[in-house]
């Protein structure tokens, strides 16, 4: 219903926008500069190609401006030239689009009220930004823990960039053509922006990977960071290089404005900027999202603790990724209990690896023990392989030792994982409230890399549907710019 709603929404502002500039657009004001100064409209001899097409309606000279205001009559395009009395002339094209609506130099080109489509769009996307921030803050409400709301977060931050854009532009576009090729560029400049930043991560994280490979290890996992930095850093500036290389080189002519390899170059450059701007939107929805499920705290109602298992040492014993997790989950339950007086019950998941001495459960279940956690408070998962398994596989054995209905679940994992756990369980159907352990700082920057490749390809389905809706709107405004000089 409210999908409908923005449509029905949208509908009425396009039908409002193309009302008011077919009333607006009839008339154009074509101004003409000239080397001369005239005093009378008498010094200009005005050709109209083709008649009954436009018709001159006012003459005003202004010293070394004359403004010759058209009208339109029928649709059509022909052009006009205009001579002065000192042998100096201008020359241009006009086209009569549907219900009267007259535009000069293109299809799309220079017209009298264009403003309103941008302030329309501005609008329009204010009413979308509205509705998006509103399912958003009632995400977070009821789970903050759905991959939507990283999508939700890219889709915030590049529409308040898009319509504060687009109120700059009311006051500066001329013509529908120069609106489309702002559009165009609209990717670019946002990818431009981003540069900077995207650089000076990018050159953090190097540092952190360099640090990380120092102490754990050179494997393609442990540059990832760099993988991801570089992407960025590459994809962001290959348009502008792209750009300036085709515009030098005689190889393929990219100047004419009928011609078609102008309009690929056009294509591919903003192919190549959605790309990296829909990257950037989610990278950024993901630190925002990973970082306020890590610093997360449950509510202090919770009656079972599911804790993450990881690879154990040789010996059984918990590594320290592990046994922070271990750890952070006995603080919560000790809050707990100190703030309402609730005890919680212990579930350490996870099975035994090929290389394992012990299943992953059992070894936080001994680590338990050897803290003073009572026996019976603790649920030893042992068969899981992953953290989907992990989730599932606790939740049995929680379903089958209570009764309850609404049963309160939290769940202790390693900060960067936080999100991504969260969202596998809500993906299972079943609620939970994840809190946060720490970890060294250049492991957590390679980490929380990994954790938003993981979430990519978790919903590649929805990200390839985007995908092929951005690409068909990039073909869309391209092809009307193709159309714009050459119709």
């Amino acid at each position: 219903m409210k999908q409908l709603r923005i449509v029905i929404i949208g509908l009425c502002l396009l039908i409002g926008s193309y009302i008011y500039v077919a009333f607006n657009a009839q008339t154009i004001d074509f101004k003409c500069h000239f080397m001369n100064e005239y005093s009378s409209p008498d010094e200009f001899d005005i050709n109209i190609e083709t008649e009954g097409i436009i018709e001159v309606t006012d003459i005003k000279v202004d010293g070394k401006i004359a403004t010759v205001t058209f009208k339109s009559i029928k649709p059509g395009k022909t052009y006009v030239s205009i001579e002065t009395s000192k042998e100096e002339s201008k020359f241009d094209s006009f086209h009569v689009h549907p219900f009267g609506i007259l535009t000069s130099n293109s299809y799309f080109g220079y017209m009298k009220a264009v403003r309103i489509i941008p302030l329309a769009i501005a609008l329009y996307v204010f009413i979308i930004l509205y509705e998006l921030i509103r399912t958003f803050r009632q995400n977070l409400r009821d789970n903050m823990y759905r991959y939507e709301n990283v999508l939700l977060l890219g889709l915030i931050i590049f529409l308040t960039f898009m319509a504060f854009y687009n109120v700059v532009q009311c006051f500066t576009i001329d013509s529908l053509y120069r609106l489309l090729g702002q559009f165009v560029s609209l990717t670019k400049i946002f990818s431009a922006i981003m540069l900077p930043i995207t650089f000076v991560v990018s050159i953090f994280v190097m540092m952190s990977q360099i640090n990380l490979m120092r102490n754990e290890g050179i494997s393609w996992r442990n540059m990832l960071g760099l993988f991801l930095g570089g992407l960025l850093c590459i994809a962001t500036i290959t348009p502008f290089i792209l750009g300036e290389w085709l515009q030098r080189t005689t190889i393929v002519d990219v100047h004419n404005m009928a011609g078609m390899a102008m309009y690929v170059e056009i294509s591919v450059e903003m192919a190549i900027s959605i790309f990296v701007t829909y990257l950037e939107c989610l990278l950024l929805g993901t630190i925002i999202m990973c970082y306020r499920a890590a610093k997360h705290i449950p509510s202090f109602n919770q009656d079972y603790i599911l804790i993450l298992g990881s690879m154990i040492r040789s010996d059984g014993s918990l590594t320290p990724l592990l046994q922070g997790r271990t750890d952070r989950a006995i603080e919560f339950a000790s809050m707990q209990k100190e703030a309402t007086g609730k005890d919680i019950t212990f579930v350490p998941s996870g099975g035994q690896g090929s290389d394992e001495v012990m299943a992953e459960g059992q070894a936080i279940h001994n680590y338990l023990v050897s803290t003073g956690i009572n026996e019976d408070d603790i649920l030893v998962e042992d068969r899981s392989l992953n953290t989907e398994q992990n989730i599932r596989y606790s939740y049995d054995l929680i379903k089958q030792d209570t009764d309850n209905q609404d049963v309160k679940i939290a769940l202790s994992t390693t900060n960067y994982h936080v999100f991504r756990a969260g969202c596998l369980a809500t993906a299972q159907g079943i609620k939970v409230e994840g809190i946060g352990s720490p970890t060294k700082r250049y492991f957590w920057i390679n980490a929380f890399i990994r954790e938003f490749i993981a979430t990519i390809v978790s919903e590649r389905k929805r990200h390839i549907l985007f995908a092929i809706i951005l690409m068909a709107i990039d073909t869309l405004v391209v092809y009307m710019l193709y159309l714009a000089y050459n119709l």
